[in-house]
């Protein structure tokens, strides 16, 4: 059996409403009923009871009625109620907070707070169809969660519960009701809202927004207007987002808020303009008329650019002409000159915000979002969830990336700028600059250059032949000095030597052998713009070296001693270079030979080879004239001469 309520009635009126036709069903109870939060909406009738044992059941709406009134004034009446939920009903909810809990599938009302100024109206197990807000906007069939959130992003508004019992009636299935037409003022700074598509549409806005609660999901905006009465309408979303990137910091703007499917919403880009007086600064052409220069003095130069077409001026008084030639614009303009009441709508016949000649912008550490194509790379998409949507524009191309105290990347394809960007996006303080390619010429690598090199480790990897500057290590002294891509043509040694046509890997040894020395220089080139030196290594015309005490680790052949190896453990594997002439050795007692054969020198050498200090002079024999044999010996010592292993005479091999 059903729950009942039997309950006393006062004298006079109840307030308590009924419908139905057959069983009387509690439809409403007035705010100042005395029955408030005894009798409740759902409830049905089952009797009245009067104190002198008068019964009344099975009576209809109408009978029931007629019987509370025709009683109003007895006292003792009683009326009997079966415990049960409306059908549906309608529940306006004040701003504040709603003080419910919706929780299930269906959404139902679980719970209501003593607090809740609903507590008299609601009843727990009803289902909340359908939500609708101030502006019109309605969610039906919706979860509760998205219920819980949209009551709470509205506090600040009157909103509507439309409640169900789902055992009486059948329940909505999911839709969305959006507003006509709504108008809303947006703040300066971000909005935190993402747009999408043409014309440009709210997809989804950040918890933080300043604008939640009153844009709406789905919802397209028709037209942006700026304080100064500038009305843009009929905008893509990469259009939308660079005008509200451009007005970051404007007070007073404000959108204007239609249905995708309106009838009225703007499908044609345009800009409305208020004309100050005076000379604009435009120059017109064709017909119909397009705006083919704005002046520098402009004072629309900021909102107008060429290309434009003019579809109607209006004058203060109201007139309006359309469809103007050239000719027709600019009589209309100059006999109206002193008006400050015109305004011009113009056709946008390329972006409502000119793609900028060049922007530099610092990357974020995480995923952009964005499609590029093409060499340079060219930016073709950008995703509605990009981190950057507000700073790239459609259109750039990316012509450096510069790493934080590191190298600058130039000249990338889009692949190579894809695994950069890819590879580097844990690096904090990237910073990418972008350009017009209509506009402004790309940075290029240099054709060629010079590099002197400090002291010690370089931290540069070079890869392939010829060796590529590839990348650094973090603490390279480099990093700053060598752009990436480049190649090395040629290294010239601080006593003159200069190799070309190496690679990676050589080169990388030369120079680890030579890292004492502060006099190395690169000679880099572009292989797209210059022609690569052939494999050489050029020695100098002369160099002095003093040689140790004991074995040198080189080999000597030929009628003149010429270097023709040296050993990886050789203490002057720096200082000899294979293909000179030992022209002069000079001993510490002033002895000297001058013009030996590979066999007498290597025995001059072993048989000294406890001195420290010799000196050795080392000629280039396609440079210089070699000395005549001589030899000028000043002293001699006892145990001079001793075993050189080492050091062998590659004249007689063979």
């Amino acid at each position: 059996m059903a729950p009942a309520i039997k309950v006393a009635l006062p004298t006079g009126k109840i307030g308590v409403s009924f419908k139905g036709s057959s069983t009387p069903i509690v439809s409403s109870v007035s705010d100042d009923s005395p029955m408030k939060g005894k009798i409740k909406a759902g409830y049905k009738f089952i009797g009245l009871y009067l104190k002198d044992g008068t019964e009344y059941e099975n009576l209809g709406t109408k009978d029931l009625v007629e019987a509370l009134s025709d009683t109003a004034e007895e006292e003792g009446r009683k009326i009997k109620l079966q415990i049960a939920l409306p059908a549906k009903t309608s529940v306006t909810v004040p701003p504040g907070d709603a003080g419910i809990t919706v929780d299930g599938d269906p959404p139902t009302i679980v719970q209501v707070d003593r607090t809740s100024p609903l507590k008299d109206k609601l009843r727990v197990g009803l289902v909340v169809d359908s939500v609708e807000l101030d502006d019109g906007f309605t969610v039906l069939g919706h979860t509760a969660d998205e219920i819980t959130e949209l009551l709470a992003d509205n506090e600040g508004d009157e909103r509507v519960l439309h409640l169900k019992n789902p055992s009486a009636t059948s329940l909505s299935e999911r839709a969305v009701i959006l507003p006509e037409e709504k108008a809303v003022d947006i703040p300066s700074g971000k909005l935190g809202v993402v747009f999408a598509g043409f014309p440009a549409k709210v997809a989804r806005m950040s918890d933080a927004s300043p604008v939640r609660g009153k844009f709406r999901i789905g919802m397209a905006v028709d037209s942006f207007i700026m304080p100064d009465g500038t009305e843009y309408s009929g905008l893509s979303a990469e259009e939308l987002v660079g005008a509200l990137a451009e007005s970051v910091d404007t007070e007073g703007r404000k959108v204007i808020l239609k249905p995708p499917t309106s009838k009225t919403l703007s499908k044609v880009s345009t800009t409305k303009v208020i004309l100050p007086a005076g000379d604009l600064g435009l120059t017109f052409d064709g017909e119909p008329a397009i705006i083919t220069e704005v002046s520098e003095h402009s004072t629309l130069k900021d909102r107008l650019y060429a290309g434009q077409m003019v579809k109607t001026i209006c004058l203060d008084d109201g007139t309006e002409y359309d469809d103007l030639d050239w000719n027709d614009v600019q009589e209309i303009l100059g006999d109206t000159e002193d008006s400050t009441g015109r305004w011009m709508l113009l056709e946008n016949q390329e972006p409502i915000i000119p793609l900028p000649d060049e922007k530099m912008v610092y990357l974020p550490t995480e995923r952009l979002g964005v499609s590029f194509s093409g060499t340079p790379p060219t930016i073709t998409k950008i995703a509605e969830e990009s981190p950057v949507a507000t700073e790239f524009m459609v259109g750039l191309a990316a012509d450096t990336l510069i790493m934080p105290g590191g190298p600058t990347y130039m000249e990338l394809s889009t692949p190579e700028l894809v695994k950069l960007l890819k590879d580097t996006v844990d690096v904090e303080g990237r910073m990418i600059t972008l350009k017009n390619p209509a506009t402004t010429k790309m940075t290029k690598k240099p054709d060629a250059m010079e590099v002197k090199l400090p002291k010690g480790k370089l931290g540069v990897v070079f890869t392939g032949t010829p060796p590529k500057v590839t990348r650094f290590f973090d603490d390279s002294p480099m990093k700053d000095k060598l752009p990436i891509g480049l190649v090395v043509d040629m290294l010239t040694l601080e006593d003159g030597t200069v190799i070309a046509g190496c690679s990676g890997k050589e080169l990388a040894g030369i120079l680890a052998d030579n890292s004492f020395s502060s006099g190395r220089t690169l000679l880099l080139k572009n292989p797209s713009t210059r022609r690569l030196s052939t494999r050489q290594i050029m020695p100098p015309d002369e160099k002095i070296v003093v040689i140790p005490a004991g074995s040198l680790g080189v080999s000597f052949k030929g009628k003149h001693a010429t270097v023709s190896r040296i050993q990886d453990n050789s203490p002057v594997k720096a200082q000899f270079r294979v293909g000179m002439v030992v022209d002069k050795l000079t001993l510490p007692n002033g002895s000297t030979y001058t013009g030996l054969s590979a066999t007498e020198l290597v025995n001059v050498l072993k048989g000294s080879a406890i001195l420290e200090d010799r000196e050795v002079h080392l000629v280039n024999p396609d440079t210089m004239e070699l000395s005549a044999k001589a030899v000028v010996q000043k002293t001699s010592a006892k145990g001079l001469f001793v075993e050189d292993e080492e050091s062998v005479d590659e004249s007689q091999a063979g």
